[in-house]
């Protein structure tokens, strides 16, 4: 460090080779001791013809982003999210991030301290109340899972989560405003369902539990029943059974449901292109947006907390509507809202 001061040039220390060749020591063992300069801050990148710079002792805050707690389904397991999160220190000049990795059971505060992070990201809660009330204040929860994955409760402060219940009941919502009564639910019996079910009762409408269907192979019978016994309008269908939905709809001539739907692009297009007839509505943002705009969200909340060195409240994000519900929403001129 001592040589990249005394030879540095407008900031720019020595090359890899300058060093090299000044130093006689290996590409090895500089890169290495560069990579650990860059981790702490005292030197950055600009780009390949530029070089390395040195940062006139501007101090640069670490985030560490848990990338694998070493059990099966715990890592960050969502692109979009990343890149979200991952995007937004380009546009910082004051954070670094480094990703590490954590057994299940590892402890999160001796993580902290031994790499001097500055906030800990973590997408899983796992043994959260395992840390110290100080360090509770540098890890943040990110969670991207839905319903089924988050019924661990939630700690009080430095969680950013999916608002769950939000887009649940919209879906119940979003039919009732288009004059919808009489709902199907096919999908298994889990959390969604149940907050669907409860908010039919909550809307006023009628409900049956014989309309919530759970198994796929009955679909094709007990769906032709359902409709005309209850003269069903609308339905939610769980991705696993959607193949089998729209194969019994297509056998039930002049049954038009209310279907809206929501998931990653490669679901729109499937169902625009494999499933026209089922005439779906999309009510929300792709997932693939709102998991990027999840991440970014993360990334402010997290540098926000370390410039005011405090944590802050938990936070539930809405997926927000698509551009064709919005549309659809949208009074006519001369019409009331």
């Amino acid at each position: 460090m001592r040589y990249a001061l005394a030879h540095a040039q407008d900031g720019r220390i020595p090359t890899v080779a300058e060093f090299r060749k000044a130093l006689g020591v290996s590409n090895y063992m500089l890169l290495n001791c560069m990579n650990e300069l860059t981790r702490e801050g005292v030197i950055y990148k600009k780009s390949r013809k530029e070089g390395t710079f040195l940062t006139r002792g501007k101090t640069r805050s670490v985030i560490g982003l848990i990338i694998e707690q070493g059990r099966e389904n715990e890592y960050v397991n969502t692109p979009s999210w990343l890149s979200g999160f991952c995007g937004e220190f380009s546009h910082q000049s004051d954070f670094l991030l480094r990703l590490v990795q954590l057994p299940a059971d590892g402890d999160k505060s001796a993580l902290i301290r031994r790499l001097g992070l500055d906030m800990l990201v973590t997408t899983t809660l796992g043994s959260y109340r395992n840390t110290s009330p100080l360090e509770d204040k540098k890890i943040v929860y990110a969670l991207t899972g839905m319903a089924e994955n988050c019924t661990v409760p939630l700690p009080a402060c430095n969680v950013i989560s999916v608002d769950e219940e939000f887009w649940m009941r919209e879906y119940v919502r979003s039919g009732v405003r288009f004059g919808k009564k009489n709902f199907a639910i096919i999908s298994p019996d889990d959390k969604i369902s149940q907050v669907m079910i409860d908010e039919i009762k909550q809307q006023g409408l009628h409900w049956n539990p014989e309309c919530h269907l759970t198994d796929a192979k009955t679909l094709k019978k007990k769906l032709p029943e359902l409709v005309k016994k209850y003269n069903i309008d609308a339905v939610r269908c769980a991705g696993r059974y959607l193949a089998d939905f729209a194969a019994a709809v297509k056998k039930m001539h002049g049954f038009h449901p209310y279907f809206p739907y929501f998931g990653s692009e490669d679901v729109y297009r499937k169902i625009q292109n494999d499933y026209p007839h089922l005439e779906c509505s999309f009510l929300f943002e792709h997932l693939d947006d709102f998991y990027a705009r999840l991440g970014k969200i993360c990334a402010q909340k997290v540098f926000e907390a370390v410039r005011t060195n405090s944590s802050f409240p938990s936070e539930k994000i809405k997926i927000n509507y698509s551009e064709q519900y919005k549309y659809l929403l949208t009074p006519k001129k001369g019409e009331d809202k």
